[in-house]
């Protein structure tokens, strides 16, 4: 079939040199984007870490993790409360607490989780958002999220390429592990969509500079072509017509999955469809004779699976079935 038959230019991955099963730990990090892949290997069985959850910009992505490596914990000057919550000024809005000895407890407790993680040579799979920042203009800051703060805390502008490169080089000379990089396919159209395309440009750029620097150790992935160019079309968007609908998100795991799993990988993540699918079933005639033997084969099946899924952990669907059957 010919790209006119087909009905689109489709982009072509190589495929990655990367050794990964399911007892190798990845790591997600950035945009929302990243959240979605972080989800989607958790839900085939992979033990994955989504330190910071959503954070756009890579430069505080890069402070974070050198805190983490310097083994700097966060403090209270790092803190700032919004009504009854409090927030870390270089995580997500996902990331609070109802005080500050909490939250500082859970993020500190989160960068040793990270560390040691790190020490195991795991897959890094990073996601920049924008280039766009927003700094502290008390303490010249860039901050991950401003918070709803007033606007007139902060100083707004676009990152240089050379920042991005200069904030990464070490980082990628210090970390041993395999690194994926990408460049979030959701618009910032707050900006305006001609300051959003420069700005995905300076990241891009950065990101060549990068691998071309580290060609054994950073890949790329195109995310941000395939939505652009494969799937650019609005049914492809979710209600918003910025995100990728499910449908999208889907069919770019599936070129994602395609590139980077071998084929014994393949085979357990085909089980584990499989398993997800039975485990969505619902019985049509209620809890009959043949539908604890289903459920009997499928915890079998479920115990099978979870001997080649070391890092993810079965009790949640196991206890759902024991509870069915006794």
């Amino acid at each position: 079939m010919n790209k006119f038959e087909n009905f689109r230019n489709e982009i072509n991955i190589n495929y990655y040199n990367i050794d990964l099963d399911h007892s190798r730990k990845i790591i997600s990090l950035g945009s929302c984007f990243a959240s979605k892949m972080h989800e989607l290997f958790n839900n085939y069985g992979f033990g994955t870490l989504y330190p910071y959850r959503t954070i756009y910009n890579p430069v505080t992505i890069a402070n974070n993790l050198n805190r983490m490596l310097e083994n700097k914990p966060y403090d209270e000057s790092d803190i700032i409360k919004l009504n009854e919550v409090f927030f870390s000024w270089f995580h997500s809005g996902k990331i609070y607490g109802y005080d500050k000895t909490s939250l500082l407890e859970k993020i500190n407790q989160e960068d040793h989780s990270l560390l040691n993680s790190i020490k195991e040579k795991p897959l890094i799979i990073i996601t920049f958002g924008s280039s766009i920042v927003f700094s502290l203009k008390n303490k010249n800051q860039i901050v991950a999220n401003c918070h709803k703060q007033p606007s007139n805390l902060f100083t707004k502008r676009r990152l240089s390429i050379k920042e991005i490169v200069d904030k990464w080089i070490p980082l990628f000379e210090r970390i041993n592990a395999d690194f994926i990089v990408s460049v979030s396919p959701v618009r910032h159209y707050r900006n305006g969509f001609i300051e959003n395309n420069r700005s995905k440009a300076v990241l891009l750029l950065a990101i060549e500079e990068l691998i071309k620097i580290f060609p054994q150790k950073v890949s790329y992935f195109p995310s941000y072509e395939i939505m652009m160019d494969e799937l650019r079309d609005y049914r492809f968007y979710g209600k918003d017509w910025v995100h990728p609908s499910e449908e999208a998100i889907n069919y770019i795991w599936k070129k994602f999955s395609n590139a980077l799993f071998s084929s014994s990988v393949k085979d357990i993540v085909d089980k584990i469809s499989n398993i997800r699918l039975r485990l969505s079933h619902k019985p049509n005639y209620g809890f009959t004779n043949d539908h604890k033997k289903f459920l009997i084969k499928l915890r079998e099946d479920i115990v099978q699976v979870a001997n080649k899924t070391p890092l993810y952990s079965w009790d949640k669907e196991i206890k759902k079935i024991d509870k069915l059957i006794n």
